[in-house]
């Protein structure tokens, strides 16, 4: 099968990322268009198969299993088992604009004193020092530099299949490291005393690391359950990072860098909302550039 010819092509991945794309190709593509014979599938058996796809999920992940198909066929093209790619000119659905949750300093302090105490320090550092989940579960105490008031990201730790693997931050820029604020410190110091035997800073109540099935998003449901009116996720507590460092005032580059984003443009992407002190000052120069051209004084500019 050209299916699985293709996976074994596919090397040098994360095993998230390969238990992701596996799970994509048995619940997605095979039992659709699995069983086709070579030359069987048309443009119009792909374009329907998006379509139906498009009715039931997220446009990326109707993406993510469109780029899987599209490079099974193009591994069937380079081979000649068909003539040409039938993915070719698919129209997508409209990717849906991000929106992040975020919690407001005091949800997000109330959630902290709601949850158990062994939790207290994962909800703090993954608000305050904007983490990743698996950046958080990868933090160790050799990590923590208290005294400074500093902290390294550099591992990663995922569980695929009951097993978990260890690793290095999801992108480069993931692997960071950042002052943290004092506050937060001094709830890091409590925490650390009270585990002293414990390598790793983030774990579940009662010590230990968490489990993917412990860590569920209802957990965190049930530790804020009169903080905000709906679910807290894990995901949340990252993009309440990112809102208060732009609430701060922080340039946007230094929050990418905090954040472990690619770069700042992905940041305005997904959060350039949170920056209107940007777009403001941007206004206020242009309007200054525009004055001074025209020998205009601030007092005609206002009485006009």
């Amino acid at each position: 099968m050209v299916v699985e010819r293709w996976w074994q092509t596919r090397v040098g991945h994360r095993v998230s990322t390969r238990a992701r794309d596996r799970l994509v190709l048995d619940r997605h593509v095979l039992p659709t268009l699995g069983r086709a014979q070579r030359g069987e599938i048309t443009h119009d058996d792909v374009q329907a198969w998006v379509n139906q796809l498009a009715e039931r999920f997220a446009p990326s992940t109707v993406q993510r299993s469109f780029t899987l198909l599209r490079q099974v066929l193009e591994l069937a093209v380079d081979n000649r088992l068909i003539a040409t790619n039938p993915s070719d000119r698919t129209a997508m659905p409209r990717r849906q604009q991000f929106e992040a949750r975020f919690l407001t300093p005091d949800e997000l302090e109330l959630l902290a004193d709601t949850i158990h105490a062994d939790s207290r320090a994962m909800v703090l550092l993954m608000a305050w020092a904007t983490l990743r989940i698996g950046e958080a579960l990868g933090l160790r105490r050799l990590d923590l530099d208290l005294k400074a008031r500093r902290m390294r990201i550099a591992n990663n730790l995922v569980e695929v299949a009951g097993r978990r693997y260890e690793g290095s931050p999801k992108t480069k820029a993931g692997r960071r490291s950042m002052s943290v604020p004092s506050s937060v410190v001094a709830d890091l110091r409590v925490h650390v005393a009270r585990h002293r035997d414990d390598p790793d800073v983030v774990m579940a109540p009662g010590g230990g690391l968490w489990s993917a099935e412990d860590l569920a998003d209802s957990y965190l449901a049930t530790g804020c359950s009169t903080c905000a009116p709906r679910t807290t996720t894990s995901h949340d507590l990252k993009h309440t990072g990112v809102a208060l460092l732009a609430a701060a005032g922080v340039d946007p580059s230094e929050i990418a860098r905090r954040a472990g984003h690619s770069s700042a443009s992905f940041t305005y992407d997904r959060y350039g909302h949170l920056f209107p002190e940007v777009d403001h000052a941007a206004a206020a120069k242009l309007d200054a550039i525009r004055t001074v051209g025209l020998g205009v004084t601030d007092n005609a500019t206002t009485a006009s």
